[in-house]
């Protein structure tokens, strides 16, 4: 049924494409220039045909490369700098297709339809190749050498890579067709998936990343607020590698593929008060009993068990009314310090491999490199878990400012809340100060997880972090969203807010993912209350200020 309605939409699309550009440019256009030039609002869908065409002469257009042969050999190239929507078109190609000489006596070269470049499907899968993979850190350099990748191979891979790059380009261009094209190839891909999924053991790399870029897909195709879908596929995936890659017999391969989907749920826990999965830390346990937790993976377990307490504070702060003054609003406020302080001994006790340094490099491109600097990690999965620890406690500390400006009383300790081991003191100044510090670090962090369009491949190399990569753009979902919770920190200086939004708009314009879209969106609205509380308190200061002019004091 997916195969019959994809063929069906695609010769739908091939139809209308030759209409709108077959017709509109026959008379104007040669086939070289026809081929490069770019439309400036809307999707160019084919190449036109040559005017020049007699019927005794017909110039046809091949079919464009694949993408192997149009990778990019370079992140400023064309191919893969961020655009505009509407900018450029996704099925224009990187050089002038050939063109074969056909003589028919007689033939009427009217009556031929137009030429279409390439397959909207391998389309989709070059935009992904080239967006998703290349250059990201553990990633090929080259598109061809996938081919040498099993994962690569299989069609459940093939076609899900194909729906996530037509609906970035769907989005770019504001191309419903594509729209609809990518959701079918959506629906297919559902259905490979899940035929590979009754013998996952025979390409198990191919399943788990499958099943992570359905999860992707619904980052691209909606905005951040709808992940009831993305935690459909990201639970699915948890239960493959429970079962694949059993603690017991894989316990580095186990751990660092559940514990990242853990990490990953535990965000829409945090920010929309989803409950947490039933018999969630059942793995952690096992494997703390078994004590089969390799040294270097303790730091990342033992934070996602602080997140996740903190993860149910929040929840219950969300659904719980709270009044100054009572024992119960400072025993919350108790809670909240308890567990920020857990997180600020977590950070303070990494040692070895969990270290990182901050590396200054002025010379940079300053809007890859915030402030022109970097961080420097063993390798890209303690940077991850770092990442998910600055976004955790920067709602933690942004929770508590909020708690304590609503409930001075409680802020003060005048309730008189005496919890074990004695009570936390609020020091407003020190969790300022915390927020801005973490706020800096995840901007500072990122060239670790982004493929910047403005960073050479020298300069990718000095700044990228290798080793437990090897997803491509897995991560960036996360990443927007850390950039989002950084920027609108209270207090946080202009320059966090302004190169987090410009990095969020860079992102959309690369990837066409949605949800960075919508975050950019979030950050403006965050940025224009506070312009408009900012504007109010002075006006209020203006008018008590104008109350007192000419006033003489009151004398008794």
């Amino acid at each position: 049924m997916f195969r019959d309605e994809t063929v069906k939409v695609e010769k739908k699309v091939r139809a209308s494409w030759g209409r709108e550009d077959g017709v509109a440019s026959s008379s104007t256009s040669s086939p070289t220039d026809a081929s490069v030039r770019q439309g400036p609002d809307k999707t160019k869908r084919s190449s036109s045909m040559a005017s020049s065409a007699t019927p005794s002469s017909l110039y046809v257009s091949t079919p464009s490369p694949s993408f192997a042969s149009i990778s990019p050999t370079s992140p400023n190239s064309p191919s893969v700098k961020g655009v505009k929507g509407g900018s450029v078109s996704p099925l224009t190609t990187t050089g002038s297709p050939t063109t074969t000489r056909l003589k028919f006596e007689g033939w009427d070269s009217s009556k031929l339809p137009p030429a279409i470049l390439t397959d909207p499907a391998e389309l989709g899968l070059t935009f992904y190749v080239n967006r998703y993979i290349i250059g990201y850190p553990d990633e090929v350099r080259k598109a061809e050498d996938l081919s040498s990748q099993t994962w690569f191979q299989s069609s459940s891979s093939q076609t899900t890579m194909a729906a996530l790059g037509l609906a970035g380009m769907a989005n770019l261009h504001d191309d419903r067709q594509l729209q609809h094209l990518s959701r079918i190839k959506y629906g297919e891909a559902l259905a490979l998936t899940n035929s590979a999924l009754h013998n996952p053991l025979q390409n198990l790399e191919a399943a788990i990343k499958t099943t992570v870029m359905l999860a992707l897909f619904q980052c691209v195709h909606a905005t951040h607020e709808s992940h009831d879908n993305v935690r459909v596929h990201l639970l699915g995936c948890l239960a493959l590698i429970r079962s694949a890659l059993p603690v017991a017999t894989a316990p580095t391969l186990g751990i660092r593929g559940v514990l990242q989907l853990c990490y990953s749920l535990l965000i829409p826990c945090v920010t929309s008060g989803v409950s947490l999965p039933e018999n969630f830390f059942d793995w952690l346990l096992e494997s703390k009993t078994l004590d089969l937790l390799p040294g270097d993976e303790k730091p990342g377990a033992e934070l996602v068990s602080i997140i996740a307490r903190f993860a149910r504070l929040s929840a219950t702060l969300r659904t719980t009314t709270l009044s100054d003054g009572h024992e119960a609003t400072e025993q919350m406020l108790q809670q909240m310090l308890a567990v920020d302080a857990e997180m600020e001994g977590w950070e303070s006790s990494q040692q070895g491999t969990w270290k990182y340094e901050v590396v200054s490099s002025p010379d940079l491109p300053r809007e890859a490199v915030f402030r022109g600097s970097y961080h420097r990690y063993s390798d890209v999965w303690s940077s991850r878990i770092w990442n998910h620890l600055r976004w955790a406690r920067l709602l933690a500390n942004q929770q508590i400012l909020e708690l304590a400006a609503e409930c001075p009383r409680a802020a003060s300790g005048a309730a008189g809340f005496k919890g074990p081991p004695g009570p936390i003191p609020f020091q407003e100044d020190r969790v300022r100060e915390t927020v801005r510090r973490l706020a800096v670090d995840v901007l500072t962090s990122v060239p670790t997880h982004y493929r910047h369009p403005r960073l050479s491949w020298e300069e990718l190399d000095m700044v990228q972090t290798h080793g437990g990569a090897g997803s491509g753009a897995f991560g960036i979902p996360h990443l927007t969203f850390q950039l989002r919770v950084a920027a609108c920190a209270p207090g946080v200086p202009y320059d966090v807010w302004r190169w987090a939004l410009d990095t969020l708009e860079t992102i959309w314009s690369e990837l066409g993912m949605l949800h960075a879209k919508s975050l950019a969106e979030v950050l403006r609205r965050h940025r224009d209350k506070l312009d408009g509380e900012i504007a109010a308190g002075t006006k209020v200061k203006v008018e008590r200020d104008a109350d007192t002019v000419g006033k003489l004091p009151l004398r008794v």
